[in-house]
């Protein structure tokens, strides 16, 4: 309660400095264009930089990029979005699928181009000593010169939790830069993301907790003494150049870009390790095996890759269509530490035993590929293939067609397809640790994808989506490896529309998905709706939010954990959901500043603590959260 009216007076200390002392920079008169990087064809598009107040505050980082998630309680921890169709998979190192959407990397993050200075510094914050949780991020972005672009991000994630050995600690940092002149330009970004964390493989009483048997940090968790860390290094350098012709009429010179020349280097470096103690005599046998015969294990898990893709590209009719070329190269290195089971003589007699082993693969993998990229009035396409030549995705076949119709002024309808043909992650194929080893040769998973889209001027966007596959792998419920003999379907449907009323404003998120086999298990319904009041004091000096949340999915067997190999699994033990998440909050905009304080997970104490979003693991009970986020244009 105490922190309640420090953080409302220091709210209203910044509210009135702010009012009095900063002089306001209109959003209209800074001219500043944010950029990203499209992972298909390696150029660069246009995107909408975000100073509102109405998403700044999502306090945990996946809330940004989907309103339904299955994670681990805290933030920074473990989680998948449940929209099957946004999942984001890393398919050449799986143990870091679960922290992808935490992950800087060249194609989510944004260039610029701008005349001043821009930044931004957010301090979001929770809990007392015991279960503190922070974030904070800053951004900076300027121009050197007019074709120069250089910047920073920064985020740190410090979270204890609030049951037992649930600490986080995530940091992720990206530099990056561009230049943009006549015929020349490149971008180019440094990333490196690391993430600590304690594992404490979930409840082992999940009854007793529903039931608020005990207070949070009573709960006996099924592992004590268990870390991972994960460390990912990143450079991306991409460059184009144009290789024109001065076209001469009666009036003036035109140049048009006939040719232009591509390459794009991308290094990617990826390590996990998992350490733990578990007594011979323990009593909760989380794990069935332990390969090493001690109580001491050290697991860890390499990958890097190194490519070069070089593009040509033909501008055809007019320009206004771009048929290209390109090969792709990448040298691939898999590693891992695996149990060893050995013979050796002491003084005559055979004494079997295991020791830590290092595997080492390394491929070249080389792909020849094209793309027809168009447009037609109202009409745009991008058509992609995809063909493996050597290396560990000999013969992968991958293909897309997306086309886009505009509506000037009202919307637009797009239909994306996509179908493959690929070879599992290595680490699907070949593994050993400590607690788990396989080695399998799983075949290619063959995929089809569609999705219908739809959006419009009035805030509503709509998506169908069906994905069809064969020999779909996934990981089973003893948490491994498992290919399915049968054909794979699932079928999604999304909506999103926000209502105005006036100062009234309501938010709807519908999420409707349905597998033909709990190979993948997902909420039949998804749904939330952020409803507020919007209005402004002091001559619209003080603009200010006031209003609430709720978050709802059916019943389902939600993934449970496994904390070895830092991945998500199937069980068939227990149903998680059918429980209403809610949330109160309050947000203010002085000029500049933005300030936020939610009340979280309102319900927790008044009906049963069935609070789970992933299985074993429960959310964090009610919590007062509080944020700050400022931008500066000078």
């Amino acid at each position: 309660m105490y922190k309640f009216f420090y953080i409302f007076f220091l709210i209203s200390c910044l509210t009135i400095l702010s009012i009095y002392s900063q002089s306001e920079i209109p959003d209209s008169g800074v001219v500043i264009r944010s950029y990203k990087i499209d992972p298909v064809t390696m150029s660069s598009y246009e995107t909408e930089l975000d100073t509102s107040f109405e998403t700044v505050f999502r306090y945990n980082p996946i809330e940004y990029q989907s309103f339904s998630n299955t994670f681990l309680g805290n933030s920074g921890q473990a989680a998948i979005t449940n929209d099957f169709f946004n999942r984001k998979n890393n398919k050449a190192f799986f143990f870091s699928n679960a922290l992808e959407m935490y992950m800087y990397n060249p194609f989510n993050i944004s260039h610029f181009n701008t005349f001043k200075p821009f930044s931004e510094i957010k301090y979001l914050s929770s809990g007392n000593r015991d279960n503190s949780e922070q974030i904070i991020s800053f951004l900076h972005t300027q121009n050197v010169n007019q074709d120069i672009n250089i910047g920073l991000f920064y985020d740190l994630i410090a979270s204890k939790g609030m049951y037992l050995d649930q600490n986080i600690s995530a940091n992720r940092i990206n530099l990056y830069g561009s230049y943009i002149k006549d015929n020349y330009s490149f971008y180019s970004s440094l990333h490196y993301n690391g993430h600590k964390a304690q594992e404490n493989g979930g409840l082992y009483d999940v009854p007793g907790f529903v039931y608020q048997e005990a207070d949070a940090l009573n709960y006996r968790m099924n592992l004590e003494d268990a870390d991972s860390r994960y460390k990912n290094l990143n450079f991306f350098f991409t460059q184009k150049l144009n290789l024109s012709e001065i076209v001469n009429d009666s009036i003036i010179k035109t140049r048009l870009e006939k040719f232009s020349f591509y390459h794009t280097l991308n290094y990617d470096r990826r390590n996990r390790t998992y350490t733990d103690d578990i007594s011979s005599i323990d009593s909760l046998n989380y794990y069935q095996d332990q390969f090493y015969l001690i109580s001491d294990v050290f697991d860890s898990a390499f990958y890097q890759n190194l490519s070069n893709r070089f593009d040509l590209s033909l501008k055809l009719i007019n320009e206004s269509q771009d048929l290209r070329v390109y090969m792709k190269h990448e040298f691939k290195k898999f590693s891992f530490a695996h149990p060893n089971f050995v013979s050796y003589d002491m003084e005559g007699v055979m004494v079997d035993t295991v020791i830590r082993a290092y595997a080492n693969d390394t491929y070249n993998d080389i792909s020849l590929g094209g793309q027809l990229i168009g447009r037609m009035k109202t009409w745009s396409y991008t058509l992609d293939g995809q063909l493996f030549l050597t290396g560990y995705n000999i013969g992968d076949i991958l293909t897309e067609a997306n086309f886009v119709k505009s509506f000037p002024g009202k919307g637009e309808v797009s239909l994306n397809g996509k179908i493959s043909s690929l070879n599992p992650s290595y680490f699907l194929n070949q593994y050993g640790s400590a607690h788990f080893v396989w080695d399998n040769d799983f075949r290619k998973t063959e995929s089809t994808q569609i999705a219908l889209c739809y959006s419009n001027a009035q805030k509503i966007s709509a998506r169908i989506s069906v994905s069809l596959f064969n020999d779909f792998v996934f990981l089973d419920t003893l948490a491994l490896p498992s290919q399915l003999e049968q054909e794979l379907m699932v079928v999604g449907f999304f909506l999103d529309k926000t209502f105005k009323w006036g100062p009234f404003h309501h938010k709807h998120e519908l999420l409707l998905q349905k597998s033909t086999h709990d190979a993948i298990s997902l909420p039949l319904v998804s749904y939330a709706n952020r409803s507020w009041l919007q209005g402004s004091l002091f001559q619209d000096n003080l603009k200010f939010q006031i209003g609430g949340e709720l978050y709802y999915f059916t019943e389902y067997y939600g993934d449970a954990f496994m904390a070895a190999t830092g991945s998500f699994y199937r069980q068939n033990d227990n149903k998680i959901g059918n429980y209403p998440f809610i949330k109160g909050f309050l947000n203010i905009k002085i000029k500049r500043l933005r300030a936020s304080i939610q009340y979280t997970n309102a319900l927790a104490g008044l009906i049963d603590a069935n609070y789970f979003m992933a299985y074993r693991y429960p959310n964090f009970n009610s919590s007062l959260k509080f944020g700050l986020a400022w931008t500066f244009y000078d």
